[in-house]
């Protein structure tokens, strides 16, 4: 049978699944489970964070803070989604309060919007040519913390933080082009910009990491972002893959929220993927939770990303012409369904796990090297990834977190990084140095790519 009919089956079938089921989730409650909230206190009592009760207190629950680029197209999916979180009935409550701030168009100065029950009549964009904007988006996003972070507060706070990054954002999947929130350029934000916003707050007195920080966005469950943001939020929540303009189902997470405000970060975050799960029949969607306290005592991301780089040169080292041929099998079987090089962490490492386990030219020292590397990266993945939804067709293979090649390969010479021609990707303008005489066949991607 032709591979594309293979994969037409593949998606009937697993539509045919979600459909079916989909009454039967829909319907159903969530459940905050009592060993998450245990699981929390033992982790901030390891790291000597101290313990909030959410039960007592004016100011105990939750603060749920949603910083909205809603430019273009966006703009009608905004409005729909604060209407949403205006439906909710009790909002505000002693246990949950709702801000909203969003950018309406590119340059224009944010409008605040603070949420509560019956208030969705009163929203509306603002055109930007009447209100533009001289500061940075970055600027803009750190005044609305110093106002909204309950940390920021004159007397600490006990309330725990839901931060919602929402809007376009765009996967550095090649080199030179960096992950971007919002916009490219001042207008948006980069990874290096909200981190160093976010320092200034949980490096400060009373300050302490984010709760949640949740991006309403597109491909933010990846490698690069965790290593980014590791270390402003105790859990990062995104998807792999792309998110539809309806987003999260708001109205959804926030009735659960009021109704049980005492829910702990790990109960929030299962809550928050449930919902978001549930709410999509038959849309192609994914939602992961990565929890930065994953590994205690140890430097995740270091861990991660030198990993990464350390598998790269074992592979590198080993120069049987065989490897290429395995390794290039292997990033068809990972690569996400995108013209971009983008894989799922895991299922590449499995998959080039089970190719060095067969029969080959390669000596047995050399696949030893790589295969302990790949344990280690496995070890990784299944000490962050706390949680993970995922619906839809050709989803089965999408298991959290989603890396750029790249990462792998840079220590590879020009020879070996013809594969990124072999998997049909671009092959990144680093490879080819200024004095090079390219060879006939990659005369015409030389060209284009330096």
């Amino acid at each position: 049978m032709p591979k594309a009919e293979n994969k037409r089956l593949e998606i009937l079938k697993e539509t045919e699944i979600d459909v079916a089921n989909a009454r039967d989730r829909g319907s159903v409650p969530f459940v905050p489970d009592r060993r998450d909230a245990a699981a929390d206190a033992a982790a901030d009592d390891a790291a000597g964070i101290a313990s909030r009760s959410v039960t007592t207190g004016s100011d105990a629950g939750w603060k749920v803070l949603v910083y909205m680029a809603a430019y273009g197209v966006l703009r009608p999916f905004a409005e729909r989604d604060l209407f949403e979180m205006c439906s909710v009935e009790g909002l505000p409550s002693k246990g949950v309060r709702v801000v909203a701030q969003v950018h309406w168009q590119e340059g224009s100065v944010p409008v605040p919007h603070k949420v509560r029950h019956g208030g969705g009549n009163r929203i509306r964009f603002e055109d930007s040519d009447a209100n533009p904007s001289t500061r940075t988006m970055a600027d803009d996003f750190e005044t609305f913390l110093k106002r909204e972070l309950p940390s920021q507060q004159k007397v600490p706070s006990s309330q725990r933080c839901l931060l919602v990054l929402w809007g376009h954002a765009f996967a550095g999947s090649w080199p030179d082009v960096p992950t971007q929130f919002g916009a490219h350029g001042p207008r948006g934000m980069s990874l290096h910009e909200i981190r160093d916003v976010l320092k200034k707050f949980t490096e400060a007195p009373h300050g302490r990491p984010l709760d949640i920080l949740g991006f309403d966005a597109c491909d933010m469950s990846s490698a690069e972002v965790f290593d980014e943001l590791r270390g402003v939020t105790k859990v990062l929540i995104g998807s792999q893959i792309g998110v539809p303009f309806s987003g999260w189902p708001y109205d959804a997470i926030l009735e659960s929220l009021v109704a049980a405000p005492a829910m702990t970060r790990t109960q929030v975050s299962k809550m928050l993927l449930k919902e978001y799960h549930d709410s999509y029949t038959p849309p192609r969607v994914t939602l992961t939770m990565l929890d930065s306290r994953g590994e205690k005592g140890s430097d995740v991301r270091r861990q991660l990303l030198l990993s990464l780089v350390k598998l790269g040169e074992e592979i590198g080292r080993i120069r049987e012409p065989e490897i290429l041929d395995i390794v290039r099998d292997t990033f068809q079987d990972a690569r996400r369904d995108s013209a971009d090089p983008l894989l799922d962490l895991r299922d590449f490492c499995v998959s080039l796990q089970n190719r060095l386990r067969e029969p080959s030219s390669i000596s047995k020292a050399q696949k030893q090297s790589v295969l302990k590397v790949i344990a280690a990266i496995l070890d990784w993945h299944q000490a962050v990834v706390k949680g993970h939804e995922r619906r839809g067709p050709l989803v089965s293979r999408l298991h959290g977190i989603g890396i750029s090649p790249y990462l792998i390969t840079q220590s590879w010479d020009r020879t070996q990084l013809r594969i990124y021609d072999r998997v049909g990707w671009r092959r990144p303008a680093r490879a080819v140095e200024p004095d090079d005489e390219p060879e006939d066949e990659l005369t015409d991607e030389v060209e284009n790519t330096a």
